[in-house]
């Protein structure tokens, strides 16, 4: 089908169908690669918007199999020979052609051609595709459908492989029932400030939040199903020039990071990603956390953050990795609404300066070669 230029908003009552279509495809070729030899750390390598599903196939991995790490090209060149013959390296890429999995491919496909494979979209100009079947790597391709949706950076996708490799690691084809899907933003997250969760809770607010288009950075806290979600949104708002964001577990926040947030908090949002077993402590850290005593005399305790400071929760009620694809499709409605309050659709994002992005995503790293060579 031909693309065409759409609306970001277009790809929302798209994701259940992308999910039903998931659940139809053959996985036992990647399910083999990734659960044979779980002894072998597995290093996923991919670039831009497709780091957040390779992100939630190593936590995955690390959950079924051993360690695995997600890397981008650049880390992938400082990784020894040794490294890469020792482990398993999946490569991902949407398009597969460009410098970043030109250069991936090439490396690993010399130095571990047992144990590389890649995962990619059918393509005529897929490059990394032709080159696996003619060095005879493993290659397992998917022709996720795009509805003629595209636009500056992946959407449908990310939803299409996150869906792959949660099939492939629990062979589970029936998980679409288990899901509820809505477009709808009451159904997906709440947004509200501090203080009027503890009077009416989430949803009632009695002082109407800002815009999100009036913040400047988000900080954006999870536990280890909610990671992927975390970087798709960094990356999403960052990619379409949103706003910068800060994505860090909640007890890594407790460690420092919150004097980000007390600097700017005039320019700041947090967003809680919450499964059930990151719910009780967002709760006793944020929403009625409190801190040491006002003063000797009393007893009273003061909220540890101001009663002003506006919250996004995306919250999921599976206990499960399914619950990162619960997560993700709910944080892709809560993008959407945000990307349109600063005044331009995500598919076509400003860029006032006019930089190219072609011509960034094809400059050859010439140092690169001469990295991973000192490194072996």
């Amino acid at each position: 089908m031909k693309t065409r230029k759409a609306q970001f908003r277009e790809t929302l009552p798209k994701m259940q169908e992308i999910m039903k279509w998931t659940e139809k495809q053959d996985i036992s070729g990647l399910r083999g690669f990734l659960l044979t030899e779980g002894s072998r750390p597995l290093i996923g390598v991919s670039s831009g918007g497709a780091s957040s599903p390779l992100v939630y196939a190593c936590m995955l991995y690390g959950t079924y199999q051993g360690l695995g790490r997600a890397v981008t090209p650049l880390t992938f060149s400082f990784l020894s020979d040794a490294t890469l013959r020792n482990s398993k390296i999946l490569i991902l890429s949407n398009s597969g052609h460009g410098v970043d999995p030109d250069y991936t491919s090439r490396r690993a496909f010399k130095t571990n051609p047992e144990w590389t494979a890649c995962l990619t979209k059918t393509g005529e100009n897929n490059d990394l595709m032709k080159r696996a079947e003619k060095e005879g790597i493993q290659c397992f391709t998917y022709d996720w459908p795009e509805y003629g949706l595209k636009g500056f950076v992946s959407a449908l996708s990310n939803i299409a492989t996150m869906a792959l490799f949660y099939k492939a690691f629990t062979n589970d084809a029936d998980f679409c029932s288990r899901i509820g899907f809505s477009i709808e933003p009451e159904d997906n997250y709440s947004y509200y400030l501090l203080g009027d969760f503890n009077v009416k809770g989430a949803g009632a607010s009695v002082s109407k939040p800002k815009p999100f288009s009036a913040y400047k950075h988000y900080i954006v806290l999870y536990g280890g199903y909610g990671e992927a979600v975390a970087t798709d949104i960094e990356t999403k708002f960052v990619e379409y020039g949103y706003a910068s964001v800060q994505a860090c577990d909640y007890r890594n926040f407790c460690h420092g990071r919150f004097i980000f947030e007390s600097n700017n908090f005039d320019d700041t949002c947090i967003v809680l990603l919450r499964t059930p077993r990151e719910r009780q402590f967002s709760e006793d850290l944020i929403i009625h956390g409190h801190g040491i005593p006002q003063a000797k005399a009393t007893s009273g305790y003061h909220l540890l953050f101001p009663e002003d400071m506006p919250i996004v929760t995306i919250d999921t009620d599976l206990d499960e990795p399914l619950a990162a694809l619960d997560l993700e499709m709910k944080a892709q409605v809560f993008f959407t609404d945000a990307g349109e309050s600063y005044g331009y659709d995500p598919f076509n994002p400003n860029n006032p300066k006019n930089i190219d992005k072609r011509a960034l995503r094809s400059k050859p790293f010439k140092g690169i070669g001469k990295i991973a060579l000192n490194n072996r």
